[in-house]
């Protein structure tokens, strides 16, 4: 238990609605980058499954990447390069999520319109 979460119990919820909110603004993002940056119209429906996804998926790597930034120590050997290279694995994990995201509503849609 945390100081806050000792005095004030209710700071558990603000958490929760904390989650919540980064998740709704993570689909909202990623359902608008997957219906606007592709040439083919594709309706909110079609979208929502795959931003769902990799919205959850973008919120896992966040956490883990928050979780290992609080952890690790400026000062072991690897230092500040440790950082970069967690930094530069975290630029890698975004564009894979995007990626899955986006195969995932491409597949999703080759099996409700079989062509």
């Amino acid at each position: 238990e945390t100081f806050f979460s000792a005095r004030y119990p209710w700071i558990f919820a603000l958490q929760w609605v904390d989650v919540f909110v980064s998740l709704a603004g993570s689909v909202i993002f990623f359902a608008v980058l997957f219906k606007v940056v592709p040439d083919v119209p594709l309706r909110w429906r079609d979208v929502l499954g795959g931003a769902t996804v990799a919205a959850m998926l973008f919120l896992a790597g966040k956490s883990a990447l928050a979780w290992y930034l609080s952890r690790s120590a400026t000062t072991s050997s690897f230092g500040a390069a440790g950082s970069l290279a967690a930094f530069l694995l975290w630029i890698y994990f975004t564009t894979a999520v995007f990626y899955f995201g986006a195969e995932y509503v491409k597949v999703s849609l080759r099996e409700k319109r079989p062509t």
